[in-house]
């Protein structure tokens, strides 16, 4: 897990019902020096002063040299809501600041646990090329901090779900048997990146344990991470994809800073090939700063001297509308 510094962590009051919960946020703590001490607990009574509190510490006004800025990100362990269906919170936000809806879903656990991406009927609508396919996700937020992503720059706290056993019996199980035409199944949480948390969080172990249960079911991660080297103790990491999303050097450098360098993605992808994980790659964004055909270029260079690449992608315009 990667060395964060979070200005504050608070936990909400449901994660101590269950023990599993509550070992999975002392697994985390601790990889970051921090205990049970450290945690606000967070109730009915002093959520809108919580929400209020993390409305303000981010972005802090100073921050250690050596840290990037986004792995001061507060953090908030939740019990995540698995029905889909979340209660409402109107009365509970008459206590809170404007605007800050988001906030209390995402303290509440209310955190999508499966979203369908380009459905069918709606790709054929606008004549785009069909991919359909069900994401999970157990956490909303990522300590990368890059640029070009809403959450990146501007989001106040990183939220997750700790109750990951019933996620593979009450999300995973049912949606990969539903959706017996999908094979792949992403892990991606929303503007998320679960391999930063690994192999604390447990989550990777137990998505590609579940899945082995299922004849030809694969997951995948999508990340800009290279904290990889725990992967090779994963018993199923037979049913695991490698994909990441690298850029040039200098779009790491100036706009990615909590990611750790492009050429550092492609030395990762490296050893999960050397264990055994087929790894991908999408150039995503590619963002045109001076040189980029050099930059871009160089770093190309290494992916092929380093790896064999089941398949390249690249992106330029996305996320937005022309």
């Amino acid at each position: 897990m990667y060395k964060l510094e979070p200005l504050k962590v608070f936990a909400l009051d449901r994660v101590q019902d269950d023990p599993r919960c509550l070992a999975r946020m002392e697994r985390m703590l601790s990889a970051i020096d921090r205990g049970l001490g450290d945690v606000v607990e967070i109730n009915e009574a002093n959520l809108p002063e919580v929400v209020a509190e993390l409305q303000g510490l981010w972005p802090p006004e100073q921050k250690p040299e050596s840290v990037p800025l986004s792995y001061l990100r507060p953090l908030v362990f939740t019990v995540q809501e698995l029905s889909g269906q979340y209660p409402d919170i109107t009365p509970i936000l008459k206590r809170c600041p404007e605007n800050t809806a988001g906030y209390v879903h995402q303290i509440l656990g209310h955190i999508d646990p499966v979203r369908p991406f380009h459905q069918r009927e709606n790709d054929w609508r606008v004549n785009w090329v069909c991919w359909p396919t069900h994401d999970f996700g157990t956490m909303n937020g990522c300590p990368h901090g890059c640029q070009y992503c809403g959450d990146g720059k501007f989001g106040k706290f990183i939220a997750i779900g700790v109750n990951l056993e019933d996620f593979m019996e009450q999300a995973v199980g049912p949606t990969v048997h539903e959706y017996s035409w999908q094979r792949c199944f992403r892990m991606i949480g929303w503007d998320a990146d679960h391999i930063a948390f690994e192999p604390e969080y447990g989550c990777i172990d137990l998505f590609t344990t579940k899945l082995a249960q299922y004849e030809g079911r694969y997951g995948y991660f999508h990340s800009t991470s290279s904290n990889v080297d725990w992967i090779a103790d994963l018993q199923h990491r037979d049913r695991l994809i490698g994909v990441w999303s690298t850029t040039c050097e200098a779009v790491a450098r100036d706009l990615e800073q909590g990611a750790g360098s492009a050429l550092d993605r492609i030395e990762a992808a490296r050893k999960c090939q050397a264990m055994g994980v087929p790894v991908r790659f999408k150039f995503k964004p590619t963002i045109p700063v001076r040189n980029w055909r050099e930059e871009y270029a160089a770093i190309i260079e290494q992916m092929f001297r380093l790896t064999q690449p089941e398949s390249v992608g690249f992106c330029v315009i996305m996320w937005m509308t022309l």
